[in-house]
């Protein structure tokens, strides 16, 4: 897998890259929400997306 640090969610649905499902990425772009998308396998990784120390892509709208 590829990871990008950044990508717009019109990219994600039209190059079908799989970042999260379909139907999450369609919601979003039709709600104008930016998703922050990452692992769960590092310790702390939600603690520290909340403080700021993002390791994941960012899908913008």
């Amino acid at each position: 897998a590829k990871k990008y640090d950044e990508v717009s969610i019109d990219e994600v649905i039209a190059k079908n890259l799989q970042v999260v499902d379909m139907t999450a990425s369609i919601l979003a772009r039709d709600n104008k929400m930016p998703m922050w998308v990452f692992g769960l396998n590092e310790e702390n990784s939600i603690v520290n997306t909340l403080k700021g120390k993002f390791n994941g892509t960012k899908v913008t709208v």
